[in-house]
């Protein structure tokens, strides 16, 4: 039996210590015509808007102390890296156009990322 799907939501943490929904991160959107590499540091996704095209792989860069991952959030496919830091690297291929949006699981509320599949 499949499990249900579940959308979660991006979130972000406001002025107030509360966190707040938001659709994607600010920032403008960085357009890419193929593969696309994307460091996780310092609490953040150094391209935390992308698009890409169908059949394109991003690659997520993990460096400093801190343990980071990229698990979707919601999106027409599921995946989850594993937890990462110093200098580990994972990819995944994105086959299925669509809005990806993809957070890191072990800190929400400040580091999100949007991914868009042409």
């Amino acid at each position: 039996k499949e499990p249900p799907a579940v959308d979660l939501t991006l979130a972000t943490l406001g002025r107030d210590g509360t966190a707040r929904p938001i659709d994607r991160p600010p920032g403008r959107m960085v357009r890419r015509s193929g593969d696309a590499r994307v460091r996780v540091n310092h609490f953040a996704f150094s391209v935390p808007n992308l698009s890409i095209p169908r059949g394109s792989r991003i690659t997520w860069r993990f460096g400093g102390q801190e343990r980071h991952d990229a698990t979707l959030a919601s999106g027409p496919a599921g995946f989850a890296s594993p937890s990462s830091y110093r200098g580990d690297r994972w990819s995944r291929r994105f086959d299925e156009p669509g809005e990806y949006r993809i957070y890191c699981s072990l800190h929400p509320v400040y580091m999100s990322q949007y991914v868009r599949v042409r």
